[in-house]
Formats: C-alpha cells, sequence, structure tokens
C-alpha cells in the first residue's frame, strides 16, 4: 500500500473540506474561534497559520493557493471557487503526481547525499600517508609499503621505485605523485563500479 505523506493527507482533508464548504458554509476544519477571525480579517497569515496548524513559511504552495481559495469564499466571491474548483490543478490524480514526483526528487536527493559519503570514502587516501609525506626523504619505503597495501587492497600490484627505476634516476618526490595519482584513479573506478551496483539495485 502506497504511504501518503503527512502534508499530502493534510492537503487531501483540505480538498475534500472545500467541497462541502460553499453548502454548509461552515469553516472546512472545525475551528471556530479561528474562523470567526479569519471572517473578520482574511488577510491575517498569523491566523491562517494557526488555523491550518502550520507555520506560514513551511506551507506548499499548493496549501497557500488552498488558503487563497477559502479567502475567496470568505470575501463572497463563489463564481471564483467555483471555477478553480473544477482546476485540474485540484484534481485528485493530478495531487497523487506530485506527491510521488516530491517522494522521487527526496529520495534522488539521499542517494546523491549517500554517494558524495561513498565517494569520499573510497577516493581518500588514509591519513597516516599523508604524514608520512612531511618527510618523504626519511619515510620513503615506509611510504611506499602503504601505498603498496592499498594497491593490494584494490586487487592490483604495486610496482616499487627501485624496480622501475633501479639507478634511482627519478626524483622520488615526483614518483609518489605519480603512483597517488594513479592509486587515485584506480579508487574512482571501482567506486564508479560500486556506485554502477547499487543504483542499480535501488531501481
Amino acid at each position: 500500500m502506497r504511504k501518503i505523506l503527512p502534508n499530502a493527507l493534510l492537503f487531501l482533508f483540505l480538498l475534500v473540506s472545500i467541497f462541502s464548504f460553499s453548502q454548509d458554509s461552515k469553516d472546512p476544519l472545525g475551528k471556530p474561534k479561528l474562523w470567526s477571525t479569519l471572517q473578520k480579517n482574511a488577510s491575517n497569515q498569523a491566523v491562517w497559520s494557526a488555523y491550518v496548524g502550520k507555520p506560514w513559511v513551511s506551507l506548499t504552495l499548493q496549501e497557500k493557493e488552498q488558503i487563497n481559495q477559502w479567502k475567496e469564499l470568505l470575501k463572497g466571491n463563489y463564481e471564483t471557487f467555483g471555477k478553480v474548483r473544477l482546476s485540474e490543478e485540484w484534481n485528485v490524480e493530478e495531487q497523487q503526481k506530485l506527491m510521488e514526483e516530491e517522494q522521487k526528487m527526496e529520495l534522488i536527493q539521499k542517494q546523491e547525499s549517500y554517494f558524495t559519503q561513498l565517494s569520499q570514502t573510497f577516493t581518500q587516501l588514509p591519513e597516516h600517508i599523508a604524514d608520512l609525506r612531511q618527510n618523504t626523504a626519511a619515510n620513503f619505503v615506509i611510504i611506499e609499503e602503504a601505498y603498496k597495501d592499498e594497491f593490494e587492497a584494490l586487487g592490483l600490484s604495486y610496482t616499487t621505485y627501485r624496480s622501475a627505476h633501479p639507478k634511482g634516476e627519478y626524483s622520488k618526490e615526483q614518483w609518489l605523485k605519480d603512483v597517488e595519482s594513479k592509486l587515485l584513479e584506480k579508487k574512482q573506478a571501482q567506486f564508479k563500479s560500486v556506485k554502477e551496483e547499487i543504483a542499480a539495485a535501488w531501481k
């Protein structure tokens, strides 16, 4: 059974109320004191907020439009209300589609936030490597061991500096930069693969 958000329930309740309003002229939400105040001053946003039970700034466009219709009724503009009531904007099926779109967008935002955090986890280098890089000359061998562990964790082999440059003619600092760049590239590729698998499972 499809879940309906609290805002949706409120909207549907307001929608049902509006059809009965023109017939019995009673306040739609059954709050006579507040409704009486609104009959005297239909432009008071604070009273409207109290009437619908939500802060004005948190009202959706649909809820504010609903209030505007009630304002028309309070002013006696039944003809205007009748035209709007028949509009497709107030068709329940259309509202259901809007709710589904809102839920879809909310899910997409949550997924994007999750993937952002996951990307950071996959692509960032361990802190101890960054600490060791503060003194490359003294920690070079240890740094290489750390990078070797990182590559092996990805199922990849690591070629040491000594194997690649036995004469030591290549800058060790540049070698570590090259290794780090390659490692990040491999981590990003792995993240992309995992992301695709998760995204496919969510569909």
